[in-house]
């Protein structure tokens, strides 16, 4: 069931762009930050709902974002957890990395106008090895994500046995103050590039669009 994520990212206020609707003259350049420190700056709670740690105290049931969790795992604590505690799914799948892996991601972005959208060059360095990531877009108030490229068949990519990436997309509107985008990692090995897959199964938000210039 994909609602918890979703219901939590239309809840979330709005983290604004540098820009506006109206078409860019010139190429402008952006930052990602983690999920989870957007998430700690949006509740006030230094936690990464998305990836769970072993906890033998943790009882089942759903947590954060209202994901549900098997008994002796929780959400990783950004605050008390040491960064090389190994990361699980929310049933306590192995994710093959830990939590200072999780946070190590970094990402840019190059965004200039393109016809009736934008053309994003996209970077990013310590992602998941040879991972499955997509990217989609929500505006505030729609409830809904939406594959970046519109169509989703440019909006996901695996990346290089270094965890890098490189690649193009060009959105089918002009990004506004109302956009946000999110890189989100397919923990199954799928695309997911129409729709996000089980937030905390198979599908995990890692990083955000950031808010200010480089």
């Amino acid at each position: 069931m994909r609602t918890p994520f979703l219901a939590f990212v239309a809840a979330l206020a709005v983290v604004t762009f540098a820009t506006t609707g109206a078409p860019r003259a010139q190429e402008q350049h952006w930052l990602f930050m983690t999920h989870a420190a957007f998430y700690a700056d949006r509740t006030q709670q230094s936690i990464d709902p998305q990836v769970f740690v072993r906890d033998a105290s943790a009882p089942a049931g759903p947590d954060a974002q209202n994901i549900a969790h098997a008994a002796a795992y929780r959400p990783a604590n950004l605050a008390s957890d040491d960064r090389t505690s190994a990361l699980f799914n929310a049933n306590g799948r192995a994710l093959g990395f830990n939590l200072g892996k999780w946070l190590g991601a970094a990402g840019t972005v190059d965004s200039a106008a393109a016809g009736t959208g934008d053309r994003l060059h996209f970077g990013f360095v310590a992602l998941k090895e040879s991972g499955h990531y997509s990217l989609f877009s929500l505006t505030p108030g729609t409830g809904t994500l939406v594959p970046l490229d519109g169509t989703g068949t440019s909006n996901t990519f695996v990346t290089t046995p270094l965890g890098t990436a490189d690649l193009y997309v060009t959105t089918p509107y002009h990004l506004s103050a109302a956009d946000r985008i999110f890189l989100v990692y397919n923990s199954d090995g799928g695309d997911h590039a129409t729709q996000p897959g089980t937030s905390g199964l198979d599908s995990h938000a890692q990083m955000v669009m950031r808010i200010r210039l480089i």
